[in-house]
């Protein structure tokens, strides 16, 4: 109530970020790490153009599962779909 609930598509890379460093004047570049490429989803509830003011009485949740209630992985090529986030307490 009160809240505009959607569901969205988020693109994200399937692989592990390249990692540089910098020292004494030179950029070194490292590989993306090897394995799994794991996210996290964070939703908010806010009061629609009200500049963030909350609405719900926890007014921010995070998953780090997709729909089967396992890790959220994402492989090239392939749909991920994150584990629904709902809200309680919402005025």
């Amino acid at each position: 109530m009160g809240a505009y609930c959607s569901q969205f598509t988020l693109v994200v890379p399937a692989s592990n970020p390249n990692v540089r460093s910098f020292s004494a004047g030179k950029i070194t570049f490292s590989p993306p790490a090897s394995g799994n490429v794991l996210y996290s989803v964070e939703a908010d509830a806010t009061k629609p153009m009200s500049g963030g003011a909350t609405i719900c009485s926890m007014p921010s949740q995070t998953t780090n599962l997709d729909t089967n209630g396992v890790t959220l992985k994402v492989t090239a090529a392939a749909t991920t779909t994150a584990n629904e986030i709902d809200f309680t307490g919402c005025s």
